[in-house]
């Protein structure tokens, strides 16, 4: 018999008693309800919602309940929620088994957990007797932080949020994945335990992406404070199909990641290289990728020095807050010296400052420094104090003593100085000390108090250029030198002007006031004077162009008249040269206190070769040419003669392989050359070498001629040998050696350095020592100590 009920809403209540000691009530919403065989059969269609006494809800479009099997079937846009456990379902057929307990989703099927879990698969089955949820084929669990894991097989447990899972893979949202054989998740403390486990990280965790670093090991322990790896094996070498084992592989009994702290820690580890066991380590730790500073010991050096014997230095850092931290670095020699040195940062928000102390007992002194700057940069202004001062003028050489600070360890230079400036004005002005350490003590001070320079642009209605300057100082030096210099400088740079014929015209008018004072000076007399100079240049120039089909020739002829009716400043001693790159300017000889006198006349040609956009060939040269000498020049520029050396650069690159610059001056005879400076390099496949070589024929002072060269040769894309000296011809002596076998990868660099010094210098005695450097990616520098 069937009976048909058609209306928009229908409620009915059922009853099921079922071994007549278990019942449970469904209330069934729908718009169209079906009772079949004598009421066992009873089927819904439309807007259907089933509710039962436990707060289970089921909607679906429509539904099927048997009550002889005890059996209901919800399909179409099914969602089964679960109020008590905050759990639901989501398939196209669920299936409610109330004999078994058993609710399935059939087919491809969404569990939501917590509110917080997302779980998608195929077949899932929720036993509300054993209160789990579990499917036998691959499913993928999201969380809220963009977390995906997949296993092939899972079985969750509703009461104490835990999940039992089978071959895990796991990416967290920074792009590291995990692999486990078999796992166990805690989605409510967010832990997870697994066997098997393989780590691969982010290749860019430690900032190179040619790295694939990860980390395997027979046990993993994950929570949201710790990750512990047992029997560990670390490496960030990058995967190669074609090797057996890594370049280096970190071997440990157990690997935590403390969270917490950012500190990854190791006990009991080997570090191999190429699968030989080489460092042992009981326990040691460093900041994990995510940390930026964090205290804690630097990597330990061992040094050896044949004046001073074998040290040991162990660096600890130590940040204080955010923008403060200190690193101290003791280094402790064999035979009972140390010397101490400390590091202090602080950065502000307009500021930052920095200062190194170092303290040294050498046996039978105590030897010290002091290095320190701030700076201040405050809008249109900076500001900046520097300190440098030392107890003994060999120690910062004879210790080796290394700071960001150091810039120079044979003169310290203290200053304070203030900048700003706008649009048209420039002011700078400072207080300084120089200390000469090759010196002695009484004569190696130099004291400047104050230095400035003021420059402003000034408008003008002509077509150029009109700067007002000013630049002056108090000098003392020597013990009991002194110098005292104001310049005032009105220069005018006119704008180019093109004539008919091509020719380009520009001249440049220089007004300078100069007043001096000096006492026991080397540069000016014993009272004060006050000069008026000027200067007026005058330049010609026609560029020329010629383009062929092989490229283009430029060559471009200068004339450059020059005339002062002011006396030159006798500098003829002084050590000055004049390039051609700077032959044309004004002020070619760069002496503020000065101005090049009487009249002279300046040829000169450039000519370059350009090929597909390339230069390939540029030579240039210009001579100085005077009515009547100037003496009071300097002798070694040749600028004052009537004519002057012929003074020019050479500069030729052919091609990627080869290139050769020349720099040169030629008496005006063309038989000797004054100076003479070649720097060349060649690159051909895994072979470079590059030669400097310098020679000057000085008039005065002191002639110069070296020969220096560094070559490397690489025999792969890993290996390769490295070569640096340096010759003084004029006595024929090596200055040093440097010899470098080199092998480097993308996560390990291993140097063997010989390096040997023939010269003395400020006491310190010749030098020779071979050592071992290894570079662990990203751990460190290890260095062995010399091992002659």
């Amino acid at each position: 018999m069937k009976n048909n009920i058609s209306k928009i809403i229908v409620i009915i209540f059922i009853f099921l008693n079922i071994n007549n000691s278990t019942s449970e009530e469904f209330e069934l919403k729908s718009e169209n309800i079906n009772i079949l065989d004598s009421g066992d059969v009873i089927e819904a269609k439309g807007d259907v919602e089933i509710k039962t006494d436990n707060d289970i809800i089921i909607t679906s479009n429509e539904s099927v309940l048997n009550k002889k099997k005890s059996l209901l079937k919800a399909m179409g846009n099914v969602r089964l929620i679960d109020r008590k456990n905050k759990t639901k379902i989501d398939s196209e057929i669920i299936i409610y088994n109330k004999k078994d307990n058993l609710i399935s989703a059939k087919g491809q099927s969404t569990a939501y957990l917590k509110d917080i879990y997302i779980l998608v698969g195929e077949d899932i089955y929720f036993d509300k007797n054993k209160q789990t949820i579990y499917s036998n084929n691959n499913s993928i669990l999201k969380d809220e932080n963009g977390n995906i894991l997949k296993f092939s097989k899972f079985k969750y447990s509703v009461n104490d949020g835990s999940a039992i899972v089978s071959n895990l893979d796991l990416k967290d949202n920074k792009k590291n994945n995990f692999l486990l054989d078999d796992a166990v998740i805690d989605l409510n403390n967010r832990s997870m335990t697994g066997n098997n486990a393989n780590v691969i990280f982010n290749k860019s965790i430690f900032g190179n992406e040619e790295n694939d670093p990860r980390i395997s090991g027979k046990k993993l322990f994950d929570n949201e404070q710790n990750t512990t790896i047992e029997d560990a094996e670390f490496t960030s070498c990058k995967l190669n199909p074609n090797e057996k084992c890594p370049p280096w592989l970190m071997k440990a009994e157990k690997v935590t990641h403390n969270k917490k702290k950012k500190i990854i820690e190791y006990k009991n580890a080997w570090l191999n290289i190429y699968d030989k066991p080489v460092f042992y380590f009981p326990f040691f730790y460093h900041p994990d990728p995510t940390v930026k500073r964090q205290s804690g010991f630097l990597m330990p050096k061992i040094s050896n020095s044949s004046f001073l014997g074998s040290s040991m230095q162990l660096p600890y850092y130590n940040v204080i807050s955010e923008s403060k931290d200190l690193t101290f670095s003791p280094r402790l020699f064999f035979d009972d010296k140390y010397l101490f040195q400390t590091e202090y940062r602080q950065a502000g928000k307009n500021s930052d400052f920095i200062i190194d102390h170092g303290l040294n007992n050498s046996g039978d002194s105590f030897n010290s420094h002091l290095f320190a700057n701030l700076t201040g940069d405050y809008k249109s202004a900076n500001i900046e104090l520097n300190l440098e001062t030392v107890s003994n003028r060999k120690y910062l050489k004879k210790y080796d003593v290394n700071s960001a600070l150091i810039n120079d360890i044979t003169t310290l230079n203290s200053f304070v100085s203030y900048e700003t400036y706008s649009n048209d004005t420039f002011f700078y002005s400072s207080f300084e000390t120089f200390e000469d350490l090759t010196k002695e003590d009484s004569d190696s001070f130099e004291y400047i108090y104050p230095n400035y320079v003021l420059s402003k642009n000034l408008e003008t209605e002509k077509n150029g250029n009109l700067t007002l300057s000013s630049s002056g100082f108090q000098k003392k030096y020597d013990t009991n030198k002194y110098d005292g210099l104001i310049v005032n400088d009105l220069i005018f740079s006119s704008d180019y002007k093109v004539t008919q014929t091509g020719i380009l015209r520009d001249f440049s008018l220089n007004l300078k006031n100069v007043n001096s004072n000096g006492d026991n000076s080397d540069n000016y007399n014993n009272e004060m004077e006050n000069k008026i100079l000027g200067t007026l240049l005058y330049n010609l120039s026609l560029p020329l162009v010629k383009n062929t089909d092989k490229g283009s020739n430029y060559f471009t002829p200068t004339v450059s008249a020059r005339f002062s009716p002011t006396q030159t400043k006798n500098i003829e001693q002084k050590e000055i040269r004049v390039d051609y790159i700077n032959l044309f300017n004004i002020d070619r000889l760069n002496e503020e206190d000065m101005i090049e006198g009487g009249e002279s006349i300046t040829f000169g040609g450039e000519y370059s070769f350009e090929s597909e956009g390339n230069k390939v060939l540029g030579l240039s040269a210009g001579q100085v040419f005077r009515l009547n000498e100037n003496n009071d020049l300097p002798i070694n520029s040749s600028i004052g003669q009537k004519s002057s050396n012929i003074i020019g650069s050479l500069d030729y690159t052919p091609n990627e392989h080869f290139n050769i610059n020349y720099d040169f001056s030629i008496d005006n005879g063309l038989n000797e050359l004054k100076y003479n400076y070649i720097e060349t390099g060649l690159s051909v496949n895994n072979f470079f070498t590059s030669f400097n070589f310098l020679e000057t024929n000085n008039v005065i002072g002191d002639n110069n001629k070296y020969i220096s060269n560094q070559t490397k040769i690489s025999f792969d894309e890993n290996n390769s040998l490295g070569f640096s000296t340096n010759k003084n011809l004029n006595i024929n002596l090596t200055e040093y050696y440097d010899i470098i076998y080199e092998y480097q990868n993308d996560c390990l660099k291993a140097a063997l350095e010989y390096k040997k010094t023939y010269y003395e210098d400020i006491g310190i005695s010749p030098d020779e020592n071979i050592f071992f450097t290894l570079t662990i990616v990203p751990f460190g520098n290890l260095s062995s100590p010399t091992l002659k």
